[in-house]
């Protein structure tokens, strides 16, 4: 499918857009952006210079990518921010996860969780995406026991990667979430920041 772009939305001419892009009227699209294939950029959101974004990302109304959404954060591919959503400089956001709406966010987010509040906590596995996304029931569940050893234990994150290694039959998913934890240079948002 071709990127549609609304004639009442403002995107730079050099704005680098991927394959079946869509861009509401009123967004607005600096120039030295790049945005994956697959993404919509609803009304009233901005990407500002220098933004770099992976495929299937959704960009809600009001959402500010590059000025609430600080310079040098990491957008995983399927990642959803909801209106009003603010990245700290240098975070991570794992892929098909689901921040919602005035969330203030400073440590990384593993991929596959449902953040809200604030002070921002987990909320959950986004399994309504997943489940649309065609993953089975048998790895949603591992996946929810993953972030069940992560957010309800008192063990150390260390520990907590261990278990899932330990406990967790190994797939594509677990092997992400384990590896993202293992990476992430700042922390991961556990119970509240």
């Amino acid at each position: 499918m071709a990127t549609e772009i609304s004639p009442l939305a403002y995107v730079h001419p050099e704005a680098r857009l991927g394959e079946n892009v869509k861009v509401y009227p009123f967004a607005y699209i600096e120039r030295d952006v790049v945005i994956g294939d697959n993404c919509v950029i609803m009304s009233h959101a901005s990407v500002l210079e220098g933004s770099v974004m992976g495929a299937d990302n959704y960009i809600y109304q009001n959402a500010v990518i590059g000025a609430q959404v600080a310079g040098e954060c990491q957008l995983e591919h399927h990642v959803i921010l909801s209106s009003g959503v603010i990245l700290q400089h240098l975070a991570r956001v794992g892929r098909y996860s689901l921040i919602q709406s005035g969330c203030v966010v400073q440590k990384d987010v593993p991929p596959y969780i449902i953040l809200g509040g604030n002070p921002v906590s987990y909320h959950g596995v986004s399994a309504v995406i997943l489940e649309k996304e065609g993953l089975s029931e048998r790895t949603l569940r591992h996946i929810a026991n993953a972030y069940r050893i992560v957010y309800t234990g008192n063990e150390s994150l260390e520990d907590a990667v261990q278990k899932i290694v330990n406990q967790i039959p190994g797939s594509a998913e677990i092997d992400n979430i384990v590896s993202f934890i293992r990476d992430s240079k700042r922390g991961i948002v556990r119970r509240t920041q």
